[in-house]
């Protein structure tokens, strides 16, 4: 991934489904400098959710943090 693509994300919580549009904002590739410091991987920014989806993730993210299982 580079810095500024934008990717459709795609989040799955048992049965429901939330899906944006995100643009990649950070990038730590393995074995750089940065990697020293920070886990692998990309972060993303979200630039378009709809209400409903807005919505859908915000439940998905206070069940995580509440533990609760389905």
């Amino acid at each position: 991934f580079k810095i500024g693509s934008t990717l459709a994300l795609e989040l799955y919580d048992y049965d429901q489904t939330v899906t944006c549009k995100v643009v990649v904002v950070r990038v730590v590739e393995p074995n750089s400098a940065e990697s020293e410091i920070a886990p692998s991987g990309f972060a993303v920014r979200i630039v378009d959710l709809d209400e409903p989806s807005r919505t859908a993730l915000k439940t998905m993210i206070q069940r995580i943090k509440s533990g609760e299982v389905y």
